[in-house]
């Protein structure tokens, strides 16, 4: 079972974001249902990229595995999106504790 801290949208050490603004725009079109080729032409990025910031994004988050990666990204969205209009003061992003950031 996942830890519960990986569905938040912020740090739980620092409180800054844990993803990057074009992650969380990437990570909310999967929120949507769109496909990877649907993110990218949606975009105008290549497929690579979509999955190279996807693939960051699933790190930060500690999804591993490809069963339901899409799903726990819906709900991290629903989670993101709950908060954002409770506190909607963007912040940077959080780089403690990983690599930096595409």
């Amino acid at each position: 079972m996942p830890e519960p801290t990986m569905f938040l949208s912020a740090c739980p050490a620092c409180g800054r974001r844990i993803l990057a603004p074009r992650q969380m725009q990437i990570v909310e079109l999967v929120g949507e249902g769109l496909q990877n080729k649907e993110i990218a032409c949606r975009l105008g990025i290549s497929l690579g990229t979509v999955k190279v910031y996807l693939s960051r994004a699933y790190e930060r988050l500690r999804l591993r595995g490809k069963g339901n990666q899409r799903v726990v990204l819906a709900a991290y969205v629903l989670a993101e999106r709950a908060r954002r209009s409770e506190n909607p003061s963007p912040e940077p992003p959080c780089n403690s504790g990983g690599s930096a950031v595409p």
